[in-house]
């Protein structure tokens, strides 16, 4: 039987010290030692990345919290459209101002890989770490027939610097 002296000897030298990890809090009583022997009586093991503040070799002190915060990193990756070109080329079989598409245009894909830090569940940094492109995009291509020229002097335009010419007055 634990006798009364031994168990008021631990409320006075002992060291009230609680542990905050995984959401939770851990009360634990110790008379000495450093952060990592009360983390090791409360069985909290520390995984990876993990920040423990104080430190793991601080020793303890009456009062006092440590909390632990769990850091886990994972890989994330995203997909985003590439848009299409569009090229225009002249045929000279199409009537002037004529256009018609030869091949129409596709969008690529590219893919954004993250590395996703997270602090006790919480999203903390993000960084991308590389880029590919899986598929590339294609362009559209249009046929156009020739610029039109107009001549009643000596002068020769085109049929749309006509219409500026024409509409700036």
């Amino acid at each position: 039987m634990v006798s009364f002296s031994f168990i008021a000897g631990c409320m006075v030298w002992g060291k009230h010290i609680v542990i905050q990890a995984d959401n939770r809090k851990y009360p634990v009583m110790q008379f000495g030692g450093s952060v990592g022997d009360a983390l090791n009586k409360a069985k909290v093991t520390l995984r990876g990345a993990d920040i423990v503040y104080p430190p793991v070799d601080t020793p303890v002190v009456n009062g006092q919290e440590i909390i632990v915060k769990r850091v886990v990193q994972e890989g994330i990756y995203s997909d985003q459209l590439v848009e299409f070109k569009l090229e225009r080329k002249t045929d000279r079989k199409l009537i002037p101002g004529q256009q018609q598409v030869v091949q129409y245009g596709k969008c690529g894909v590219s893919r954004s890989h993250y590395l996703a830090t997270y602090q006790d569940g919480q999203e903390v940094k993000r960084e991308e770490v590389g880029r590919e492109i899986i598929r590339e995009p294609q362009p559209m291509i249009v046929a156009m027939g020739p610029a039109a020229t107009v001549s009643r002097s000596q002068i020769r335009m085109t049929l749309p610097e006509v219409w500026r010419v024409r509409w700036r007055r």
